[in-house]
């Protein structure tokens, strides 16, 4: 009887044993694991973040074209508000950085950089609902509407309505804006949402 009892103490000591071995090995193995998957998260950060550094402070050339773009609500579409070159701009001989610092009070981001064009753009406005809003497009002052929640684009990227200027000989051009008038258009100003069209004509004129 006390062999048996030695015996069955023996296993229950053997098994407590291997079970406490394979937790303490199993620990370590994961740890080591986890430092160094650690480790090579912490290179990556660190590698896209020298990149993103690298950029940045790349000088930007007088001569390169400057695109601001606007999504066209949730859609993939964007279209082209303005362009200007650098110097222009005054952001010749500056980084990208200051050239993103100096935009993005009004959200544009950078999109995309290459030799001679830099693209910048933005999210669409949300306007006041069933409102004439003011707005750029490749550098020409157009008439659009707002639907009842205060979109002017549809799902696809459309203007839901679009005045078309053309009949009416009307063709004002971003050099007949002041900087003022180009800041309160990007952020969609009360002062660019019309009640009527008759009031957006109205406005246009303020800029012949």
């Amino acid at each position: 009887m006390r062999n048996k009892k030695f015996i069955i103490f023996s296993l229950v000591l053997l098994v407590g044993i291997f079970s406490i071995g394979y937790v303490i090995a199993n620990y370590f193995f994961y740890s080591k694991d986890r430092i160094i998957n650690s480790k090579n998260n912490s290179n990556d950060n660190v590698s896209v973040s020298s990149e993103k550094d690298v950029l940045l402070s790349q000088i930007i050339e007088e001569n390169v074209e400057v695109v601001f773009k606007v999504q066209c609500g949730d859609s993939s579409t964007f279209r082209i508000e303005r362009s200007s070159s650098a110097s222009k701009l005054e952001v010749s001989q500056k980084s990208l950085k200051e050239l993103y610092e100096k935009f993005r009070v009004y959200g544009y981001k950078i999109k995309d950089v290459d030799n001679d064009k830099i693209e910048l753009c933005r999210k669409s406005n949300i306007y006041d609902p069933n409102k004439y809003i003011i707005l750029l497009e490749n550098c020409n002052l157009i008439i659009c509407k707002s639907d009842n929640e205060g979109n002017i684009y549809n799902k696809k990227g459309e203007y839901i309505y679009k005045e078309e200027l053309g009949d009416t000989g009307i063709n004002i051009t971003i050099n007949s804006l002041q900087e003022g008038d180009i800041k309160k258009i990007i952020t969609g100003d009360k002062d660019m949402q019309l009640d009527t069209l008759e009031d957006a004509f109205t406005r246009l004129a303020d800029y012949i």
